[in-house]
């Protein structure tokens, strides 16, 4: 889990997050998320803040986090790519999709660790709190 190491690890996350639309299909989202990740005998947690635009299939964004444990930056600014693919879109604001994701963490504390590569799969269910009447 350590950055500048290969080896695996398991996140599980929980995020609220908000979509501006901009225009059709370009939005903006921001959201704020708690990751708690394990390596080998380490467990860590990192809660962050994202912002970023997504256009049909395509997420870019950029965050900040705090690391609470082993083999985490305590402060890191990172990216975020991903490709959103709808599994299920029912009516009335519900959708169900799955996001391969690449998020580079780099440690801005300079205490000289390597960036953390972290690759996953998304499962997400958005639901709308609030629609528009147009």
């Amino acid at each position: 889990m350590r950055g500048g190491e290969l080896g695996d690890a398991a996140a599980v996350s929980l995020d609220v997050t908000g979509f501006i639309p901009i225009r059709r299909p370009l939005a903006y989202w921001f959201s704020g998320s708690g990751r708690l990740v394990t390596g080998a005998e380490e467990v860590a947690g990192i809660p962050c803040i994202e912002t970023g635009v997504t256009l049909l299939f395509v997420t870019l964004g950029g965050g900040v986090g705090v690391g609470v444990g082993p083999g985490v930056p305590l402060w890191s600014a990172h990216a975020i790519v991903a490709t959103p693919i709808p599994l299920w879109v029912p009516y009335r604001g519900h959708l169900l999709y799955i996001a391969p994701y690449w998020r580079p963490a780099f440690d801005i504390t300079g205490s000289g660790m390597p960036p953390l590569h972290e690759l996953g799969i998304y499962i997400k269910w958005l639901f709308a709190f609030l629609s528009n009447p147009r």
